[in-house]
């Protein structure tokens, strides 16, 4: 049975300046449906203003900006230990390149040692005729 659940965070904060130097601020939530962990759709939320004295929309605020903090943290402290990861299996290549580097270069030249050493010289055999072997009858 598929698992769904939804999860609502900071979506995005605007502030607006205007030419005489007063400005306007809002922010938005965005509400994430999820099936079995992936996210199958979304709903922003309604825009809620940011006015000085609105005790509940900063606390709100400070909420979602605490969540995404949270968020953002254990986000990066997995990919942290992937690059951890990903560096040690680098380094694990690296010597093994090296290894194999080291191999090829020494028969490289075990080659060019036998190329430069002189042919063995082959001496002839003399071909013998069967019936020219003294087989120690007279």
């Amino acid at each position: 049975m598929p698992e769904f659940s939804e999860q609502t965070s900071l979506y995005e904060i605007v502030v607006r300046v205007q030419e005489d130097g007063s400005y306007g601020a809002h922010y938005m939530t965005i509400t994430r449906f999820r099936r079995d962990g992936e996210v199958f759709g979304a709903k922003e939320g309604l825009p809620t203003p940011l006015v000085a004295g609105n005790a509940e929309a900063f606390a709100l605020l400070g909420q979602y900006v605490e969540s995404a903090a949270l968020d953002t943290l254990a986000v990066n402290q997995v990919l942290q230990a992937r690059v951890i990861e990903l560096e040690q299996q680098q380094q694990a290549t690296s010597a093994e390149l090296q290894q194999a580097l080291e191999a090829n270069q020494a028969l490289q030249a075990r080659v060019a040692e036998l190329e430069q050493a002189p042919a063995p010289v082959e001496t002839p055999q003399p071909e013998t005729d069967p019936a020219e072997v003294p087989d120690g009858t007279v």
